[in-house]
């Protein structure tokens, strides 16, 4: 798990995206208390799965959720609204796929090339943009 979090985070961070990259701990679910992080930020999960095939030879199967959070006002999206308002308050969705396009094919050390499994925005009332992308690798343990 850790070396997959470092790649992912070092690749995230070659990007100059954000101002905080971290391992996900629950950081934006504060409860009403303003998030512990600069934004933006990325947040990273890290799950494994195993497939056992005998003789100590196993598949694991990971899941990687990245998810982008930022402060940003995004009240100026609807049709109508000047051109640069709009433009500032989509600028989130440009990162976001910055990122997507930089991990859909990302190949850590002995795993497979990510496969992108979701790429979202998460319903929230906190005035926070985040959005999800979930991606999926596997490496051959032997």
């Amino acid at each position: 798990m850790k070396e997959l979090y470092l790649a992912v985070s070092d690749e995230l961070a070659e990007l100059k995206v954000f101002r905080s990259i971290d391992l996900d701990k629950g950081q934006l679910e504060n409860g009403g208390l303003r998030p512990s992080v600069a934004f933006p930020c990325a947040l990273i999960k890290i799950g494994l799965s195993f497939d056992e095939y005998g003789g100590g030879v196993k598949n694991r199967n990971a899941s990687v959720r990245v998810r982008l959070a930022f402060d940003q006002p995004t009240s100026r999206t609807a049709v109508g609204v000047g051109e640069d308002a709009r433009a500032a308050s989509l600028e989130y969705i440009e990162k976001a796929e910055e990122v997507f396009e930089a991990l859909r094919a990302f190949e850590p050390d002995d795993y497979t090339g990510f496969e992108i499994s979701e790429f979202i925005q998460e319903d929230r009332s906190d005035g926070l943009v985040v959005m999800r992308l979930t991606f999926r690798t596997n490496r051959l343990d032997a």
